[in-house]
Order: C-alpha cells, then sequence, then structure tokens
C-alpha cells in the first residue's frame, strides 16, 4: 500500500521530467530542420491542440447558464411546435412507411400462425418502441447540445434546446427503419412516373417476375391474410428490383 502511494506521489515528477526530455529533443530536431512546410504543420497542430486545451478548461457554468441551456419555460408552447413539426413531417406516405416497415418487422416464422388481432397488437408495440427509442435519442442528442453550448462557446439559452428538440424531430426519416434494420433511401420514383414507364416493358421482364413469383410463393406460401400477402409479394420484388439496379450500377462503373 504505502509503495502504490508513493508511486502516485512521483508519478508528476516522472511525467515532468518527460516532457522535458521531449521538449529538449523535439527542438535540437526543429533547429536543424529546414521543411517550412513540416515545421508549419507542427505549429498548426500545436496550435489547434493549445485551443482545444482552452474550451476544455472553460469556466464554471452558473446555474441560471444551466437553467437558461436545459430548461423551457413555456413547456406546452415548445410541445405545440414539436407537435407541429411532427405533424408536417407524417404526412399519409410517411405514415405507410412507417405501418409497412412494422409489418415487415415481424419474423416470418411467426407471421404464419398470427391472427389480424395479433398483427394489429404487434404492429402497436413496434410503433411505440420506434417512437420511444427516437424521443431517446432526440433527448441525449439535445443534452449533447446543451453541453456544447455551455463549454464550447456556443449560443447558451432555452431557444438553443428547444431548437435542438425540433430539429432531432426530423430524424422520424431514419427512425422509418429501425424496426427492421433496414434503411430506404430517399423515393426517387413516383407510382404514376411508374405507371407510364410500364408502357414500355418487355416480355422479358415478366419473365423474370414469373421466376420471382414462383421462387417466393416455393418459399413462403400464400398468407390467409390477402392484403398482407399481395404486400409481402411486392415488398420482395421491390428489394430485388432495387439490388439488381444497384449491381447494374456497380457493374457499369467497374
Amino acid at each position: 500500500m504505502d509503495r502504490d502511494r508513493q508511486s502516485q506521489r512521483e508519478k508528476p515528477y516522472i511525467m515532468e521530467a518527460k516532457k522535458q526530455e521531449y521538449i529538449a529533443l523535439i527542438s535540437a530536431l526543429l533547429a536543424e530542420s529546414e521543411d517550412i512546410g513540416l515545421l508549419d504543420l507542427i505549429y498548426r497542430i500545436l496550435h489547434k491542440n493549445r485551443e482545444e486545451q482552452k474550451t476544455m478548461d472553460k469556466r464554471t457554468v452558473t446555474a441560471q447558464e444551466v437553467r437558461d441551456t436545459f430548461l423551457v419555460e413555456n413547456i406546452e408552447q415548445a410541445v405545440a411546435d414539436i407537435a407541429q413539426t411532427m405533424g408536417e413531417l407524417l404526412d399519409y406516405k410517411t405514415s405507410e412507411e412507417i405501418l409497412v416497415n412494422c409489418c415487415t418487422s415481424l419474423p416470418e416464422e411467426q407471421r404464419q400462425g398470427f391472427s389480424r388481432y395479433d398483427r394489429l397488437c404487434w404492429i402497436a408495440r413496434q410503433a411505440f418502441l420506434a417512437g420511444y427509442l427516437q424521443a431517446t435519442e432526440t433527448l441525449l442528442e439535445t443534452a449533447k447540445t446543451g453541453y456544447t453550448a455551455l463549454f464550447a462557446g456556443g449560443k447558451s439559452n432555452s431557444s438553443c434546446s428547444l431548437q435542438a428538440v425540433t430539429g432531432q424531430c426530423r430524424a422520424v426519416e431514419r427512425g422509418r427503419s429501425c424496426m427492421n434494420g433496414k434503411h430506404l433511401p430517399p423515393l426517387r420514383i413516383e407510382p404514376q412516373e411508374a405507371i407510364a414507364l410500364f408502357t414500355h416493358a418487355k416480355v422479358e421482364e415478366m419473365y423474370r417476375v414469373k421466376d420471382l413469383y414462383t421462387a417466393y410463393r416455393e418459399a413462403r406460401g400464400t398468407d390467409t391474410d390477402s392484403l398482407w400477402d399481395i404486400m409481402s409479394l411486392l415488398s420482395f420484388v421491390y428489394d430485388t428490383a432495387r439490388i439488381q439496379g444497384i449491381r447494374e450500377e456497380r457493374a457499369r462503373r467497374t
């Protein structure tokens, strides 16, 4: 125990000796160097480190600053603002995508034995879980923003936290896929355009779709819920088409 205490007392002196040794070695090498670019790089690294250290050593904040950063005086207005933001984001299309993601997150082996009521309960569970996780992420990001405002020279007032919350609400775009681990890229073709392009479909494409249909039925069978069955089949074809397109583009580039 005494030896450990002695070691702890000696540690600062050892570190200081090491520091002075490094300074002497580096100074000698710098004095011999003729590379201005290298000297400039070393200067910039040291200067940046010094500025970052100043930021870390910033003053102790006051209780009022903590209050201004992390508390919102008008909670009702803040909630109303968030509700408005979410209302603008959750349009019909987005809500439909969330529903589909909730549905497809149910494992196939469980799906076969589920009644329609069971599936509704599963959808409610997944939607609640996704919302809960999104709220947790928003809370953590807001706390991080508040900390940065206090200790990194940022803005320090209640609107900072409120803006962080409403801004994080837009992360619902990422939350669409948290139920099944997939992230769908932005939609780049509307249904109306797809219908117009379908007039140029070839027989070869129909043969490929027929093969996909046969493979899907052999692997999954037919679900008793007709709507679920057709949506699952179309999702399978859609995902296959996306992968086909991605691989074609990669092959073209190489």
